[in-house]
């Protein structure tokens, strides 16, 4: 279900909804720079796994030099970390995420029928899960 909601929802849709169940901006922010971050490292780690099948170095060439495994992935994968929590901390205040004030959204998240109807399906399935665990 989360994996779910991180490819389907934005997070300006992410960011509302918790705003709208009353989520202290403290635990806001920092989440949703989190879910970013991890997105930009996610996209960072896949470019640096293209350019090494192009050089032809995969994991099995450097099997038995965990050094050059470190060095050609670790290395430049900090890099760009270091670069990506940068981007990702000036588009949050770019954005106007500050602590204290009020922020606007273009986002109208609220739940529809098909949320309540998931939710009660979740439910009724984790409920059956327990009864027939217990009976076991």
């Amino acid at each position: 279900m989360g994996y779910y909601t991180m490819y389907t929802s934005t997070m300006s849709d992410m960011v509302k909804s918790m705003r709208n169940i009353k989520v202290p901006e403290f635990i806001i922010i920092p989440v949703s720079l989190l879910f970013r971050f991890f997105y930009s490292i996610r996209e960072d780690y896949s470019m640096i796994r293209d350019a090494m099948k192009m050089h032809e170095l995969n994991f099995i060439n450097l099997w038995n030099k965990p050094e050059k495994l470190v060095e050609y992935r670790i290395v430049p994968l900090l890099m760009c970390s270091t670069k990506a929590a940068d981007d990702v901390a000036i588009s949050a205040m770019t954005r106007g995420m500050v602590l204290g004030k009020p922020r606007s959204s273009v986002s109208d998240a609220r739940l529809r029928i098909q949320d309540y109807v998931l939710m009660l399906l979740f439910t009724a399935v984790f409920i059956l899960s327990i009864f027939y665990r217990s009976r076991r």
